[in-house]
């Protein structure tokens, strides 16, 4: 029904196909797939074309020994899907493959590659090939990311609703952080509420630094900003290493996910977003050697939110902030290593991400930063949220 064999190297093909009702496809595929490797090397898997969900795919699990060298694996089963419309995917990385094997082939090799073919009582009728869709206009997207970049777009969700994200980045194997990756945070607090994670990402194709996020989130209504950031090196078009499977996502893309209707998500500006928020302090993005402060007021006790990100060891804090009540001169709360949390990245990186109580009054938020490590000038590992090193404090919803 169809058939991608005799793939060579770096390839990516696909093919669609509905069904008309439940019913049984065999699946034969042959691959590449290493011995504790943590991702697949050239191998396929089925999604489905609404929700972009996998619904099959080859793992080391359920594949067997191919013969020739260990890594050769072979799925030849039969799988049952619903009534839909579904895609068919097939990926090869820069080596080992048809047909110039870099270890033993296997006992099949011109069958490299992936097949579907027709159970036992399966109705032709009932099954058909189509060009898959594309995955449509993206709401928000920055794609094609070169060395260096740093992108964002505040925008509104004016109902809750399902969004579909496309996002490939870099994940540094050593260091076990991200170096080019997205994210999307809470605009009224600063919170993060979704990010690329080793967990929540798939390796892309290519090196296998390349990891990729694929699948749908649901936000609240609310203010949001999405993000993405890269590093000096290995990016769209001056790759250091093999490039993924679709390099000219390289990136981030948002897309309308199930369920979406138009005008749910609305682009704004980031001055629109902190006009209509709960934000009474944002000092974000801070630098060497600075030095910041600003009051706020306070009409009744309020819960508000702190959320601050800086530098510090367990006997000192060097970039941090703290809050003092004016009338007093006291402070009402300070950043410490004791109340922080890893923020991502080097160990010194801290996080504070909570609510405290204040009294009616007026207070100053302070931020000071030392002579290094500090907004886009890393001497060691930056944390998971680098663009608010610094401190914003907010109403608590």
């Amino acid at each position: 029904m169809i058939r991608f064999n005799k793939l060579g190297d770096s390839k990516y093909i696909q093919s669609g196909f509905s069904l008309d009702k439940q019913s049984s496809i065999r699946i034969y595929a042959i691959g590449e797939i290493l011995s504790g490797a943590d991702s697949p090397a050239d191998y396929g898997w089925i999604i489905n074309a609404k929700s972009r969900n996998k619904v099959w795919e080859m793992t080391r699990w359920n594949t067997h020994w191919a013969g020739g060298n260990n890594k050769n694996r072979f799925f030849d089963e039969e799988v049952e899907l619903p009534a839909g419309d579904y895609i068919l995917i097939y990926v090869t990385d820069d080596s080992h493959s048809y047909p110039r094997f870099n270890a033993n082939p296997p006992y099949d090799p011109m069958n490299w590659g992936i097949t579907l073919l027709p159970s036992r009582g399966f109705l032709s009728s009932v099954f058909h090939k189509y060009e898959p869709p594309s995955r449509g206009t993206a709401l928000v997207e920055f794609t094609r990311a070169r060395n260096n970049d740093f992108f964002s777009q505040p925008f509104k969700i004016t109902n809750p609703t399902n969004l579909h994200i496309y996002a490939i980045g870099e994940y540094g194997l050593s260091d076990r952080e991200f170096a080019d990756y997205g994210w999307i945070q809470d605009a009224a607090n600063g919170r993060i509420v979704w990010e690329m994670t080793y967990r929540n990402t798939e390796h892309a194709g290519g090196a296998r630094k390349n990891r990729m996020f694929e699948g749908d989130i649901t936000l609240p209504k609310g203010d949001y900003i999405l993000y993405y950031s890269t590093d000096d090196s290995h990016a769209f078009d001056d790759w250091n290493d093999s490039p993924p499977y679709d390099p000219a996502a390289w990136g981030i893309a948002v897309y309308p996910g199930v369920g979406y209707k138009t005008g749910d998500l609305i682009k704004t500006t980031l001055k629109d977003t902190e006009a209509g928020s709960n934000i009474l302090v944002k000092i974000v993005g801070v630098r060497d050697n600075e030095k910041h402060r600003e009051k706020f007021t306070l009409t009744k006790t309020t819960r508000i939110h702190i959320y601050a990100i800086g530098e510090g060891d367990p006997s000192e804090m060097f970039d941090y902030g703290w809050i003092i009540d004016i009338s007093t001169g006291r402070s009402v709360w300070e950043m410490t290593w004791r109340n922080t949390e890893p923020a991502g990245g080097a160990r010194k990186n801290r996080l504070y991400d909570d609510d405290i109580t204040l009294d009616p009054g007026t207070y100053e938020v302070y931020y000071v930063s030392d002579d290094s490590h500090s907004f886009n000038d890393w001497n060691s590992a930056k944390p998971r949220d680098p663009y608010n090193w610094g401190i914003t404090v907010s109403i608590s919803k």
